[in-house]
């Protein structure tokens, strides 16, 4: 884990020399901050679905359905 955040870092000091390396971290900070996004929404979505299969499969039991 370590050489790989070593080898980001490296890269990122080396694109950052530049102008045209600056743009390229900006618009990675900005894809991170987009991926992080959609996967804390995919995961609420996620539990949300869970609880109510959860639910409906909790009630199908207690009517007498499949137990």
């Amino acid at each position: 884990m370590t050489e790989a955040f070593g080898f980001v870092s490296r890269w990122l000091a080396v694109r950052a020399r530049d102008s045209r390396g600056a743009s390229l971290i900006e618009y990675t900070l900005l894809l991170s901050l987009i991926v992080l996004a959609a996967l804390a929404g995919l995961s609420a979505f996620g539990l949300g679905v869970s609880r109510s299969l959860d639910d409906s499969a909790a009630k199908i039991l207690a009517a007498g359905g499949l137990g």
